[in-house]
Parts: C-alpha cells; structure tokens; sequence
C-alpha cells in the first residue's frame, strides 16, 4: 500500500509532529508499506536531522515548501506541491496530521482515500483565521475525509459532541519502546530537593508559567524544590522574565529542546512530572512519563483526564498555581500514593506501545481501501 503522511515540519520536533514521523516508518518497517511523508514548514538552509533518519529508514521525505512565517501565498505553493507528490507517488492514502494538513489534504485531487488525525481539542489561532477555519472544517473538510482518527477516548467524546466528522475512529498515539526501558515502580516518596519536571514547547497552551508560580509557592512554604523546563517555544524569553520577577531563577533550568534518549533520561532525575496544560488532545509527554514510572500531576483537559482516571493522579484545574504546589506537597509526602501512581502509570502505559498502534492504523487503511 503506498501512503502519503502530511505534517507540519520536522525541525522543531514535537508531539504531533513526533508522532506522524514514528508511525510513518513503523508502518514501512513493520508492515511493508511505501512511505512518502510530506512537510509543511522549513528552511531551505538546512536540512532535519529527523529527515536524514526517516530516508536511511526507506521513507521518502519531500519538503512542501512553505518557510516559517510565511502566509496564504506560499500554502497556495505547499498545495500545488502536495498534488505533484500525489500525482507522481499516487498514494491509496493520504493521511494528514494537525489542522494546516488537513486544509492541504482536503484540496488534492486523485483517487485516493483521506484520513486525518486530530491531536488537539481546539483550533489555537485567533482572530479571522479561527472564524474562517471552523466553517470551513465542519462542513468542507468533514465531507471530504473517509475516517477521523482521535488520539484519545476524551478527544473522541469532544469532536462527536461539537464537530460533524467522517467515521471517528479511537487509535492513541504511540510511545516509543525508549520510554519503557528501565521502567520502574517507585517504592518510596522522594527525599528533597525535589526535582519537578514539565516537558513541552515553551507556550501559553502548556501552562509553564503556572508551573513558576507554583514553584515560587514551594519556596515560600519551606519546600527545597528545583524546576527543570525542557522544550523550546515562543514564550521562551517572558518566562525567563517571569523567573526573574518571582525570584525563583536560581531553582528553574531551561534545558532546551531535548532528543527523546534526552527525555528519557530526565525522567529518571526527575521526581515528579508537572502537565499544568490549559488544553491537550492526548499530552505525549505525560504518557512517556507514565510509561518509566514517574508519577504525574496534570490538569483534567480532553487527553490529560484519561491518564489521570487510569493512574489516579492528582488533578488540578488550569491556571490554579495554589492548586499545583498543594497537590505537589501531598503527592511527595504520602509514600502510598506516590508508588501507587507509578505503578498504575506503567500497567496503563503498556496498552500504547508502538507495535499495537501501527497496527491499528494498518487495519484501518487496509479496511478503507478495500
């Protein structure tokens, strides 16, 4: 079966992003299928080192052409660079990750079966792109796509209550194998000083500058706790500010972006993991978290809540700091709970491997096609 996957980019690696890229070359080497993975944004400057990886793998990887920052004059160009792929690769599939991509593939033309992935519980721009775009997906967009994929059993609920989608279908997004290696149940509470986590691209949606009043909270209330930011992101440099204005630089580091064998080895330093998300449609890095062992407290946003039901983690609402440094000190000084959460973590973390996964996306292309 030849299958095209459309994404966003493969420089700044995130989760959607992340994901698009493991499953198109499991299904290469997992079940034969030819690969060609299509990219929305890049640099004609430099090449991904993730493209270098996808091509040694046998997935073919072409760039769509659209620079960052760039507006509707070049997505015009990333469509009619889309179609020459699909005319010259001539895909059974054409299978689209975040909102951008779906746009792209509503507007090729050929025999081909659409699906797309919806990893997110909302469209994030503002302003006239927002008012024109949600018209224009319930009632072109859902017209033209065979199947619906929804990372999560809350995203499924969401998307049948407020959107009229083709044929939704729940496959979650898989964790690769790294994160389970050296997976762990932690028997005993943390001693201080705390290392707390959060993992995720530096914006308003992941909720780090909650995170910084909570940490500054700790503090004041005695607890020895060190905050390690991985990611990078737009909101980079107002946090930074933000740090300095709570006088809690000296306990916050800002790792950067981080590999995934990075990743995995934080969460063996770390002592908890904070998701304070004000919006997710699945939350990648709290189920990579979960899959080593490393108990979480996240927020009960579509996505996040299903991790939280299956492990019993703390929850606490968006934008509530008080409300992340209270469940914080509870978690670390209630021995119980915390090895509970680690444990459950892992048990619920095994139903997202990676092989599993990729087969649920072969079954569903293998039944649209035929």
């Amino acid at each position: 079966m030849r299958i095209l996957v459309l994404c966003t980019e493969l420089t700044r690696f995130f989760g959607a992003e992340k994901v698009a890229a493991t499953l198109a070359r499991a299904l290469l080497e997992q079940y034969g299928h030819e690969v060609h993975l299509a990219y929305l944004w890049g640099d004609t400057r430099d090449t991904p080192p993730v493209r270098h990886r996808l091509e040694q793998a046998g997935v073919r990887c072409s760039w769509l052409g659209k620079p960052y920052h760039t507006g509707f004059r070049y997505l015009r160009r990333s469509i009619q660079n889309a179609q020459r792929i699909v005319r010259l690769h001539r895909p059974h599939i054409v299978h689209s990750h975040t909102f951008q991509l779906d746009v792209i593939a509503s507007m090729l033309q050929g025999p081909m079966v659409r699906v797309r992935t919806l990893h997110n519980s909302r469209y994030h721009e503002h302003g006239w792109k927002k008012h024109l775009y949600i018209p224009f997906q319930r009632y072109w967009m859902a017209k033209r796509f065979a199947a619906t994929i929804a990372v999560s059993p809350s995203l499924l609920t969401h998307w049948r209550q407020t959107h009229r989608a083709a044929s939704l279908h729940l496959i979650p997004n898989p964790i690769s194998e790294r994160f389970y290696q050296g997976a762990q149940v932690r028997t005993q509470a943390p001693a201080p000083p705390y290392q707390i986590g959060v993992i995720g691209r530096l914006t308003h949606q992941k909720g780090q500058s909650d995170a910084l009043s909570a940490l500054q909270l700790l503090i004041q209330r005695g607890v020895h706790a060190q905050l390690q930011l991985a990611g990078e992101g737009e909101d980079k440099h107002l946090l930074q500010q933000q740090a300095q204005r709570l006088g809690v630089a000296h306990c916050v580091h800002f790792l950067g972006q981080l590999s995934e064998e990075k990743v995995a080895q934080l969460h063996h330093q770390l002592d908890v993991l904070w998701a304070p998300s004000r919006y997710e449609g699945f939350g990648l890095m709290v189920y990579e978290a979960l899959a080593g062992g490393l108990p979480i407290i996240a927020t009960p946003v579509v996505g996040l809540q299903d991790a939280l039901s299956a492990t019993n983690a703390p929850m606490v609402p968006p934008n509530n700091p008080k409300a992340l440094a209270d469940a914080t000190q509870q978690l670390l000084q209630n021995p119980q709970t915390y090895s509970s959460v680690s444990k459950k973590g892992i048990h619920m973390a095994d139903t997202y491997r990676l092989t599993r996964i990729t087969e649920g996306h072969h079954r569903l292309f293998q039944a649209l096609v035929s």
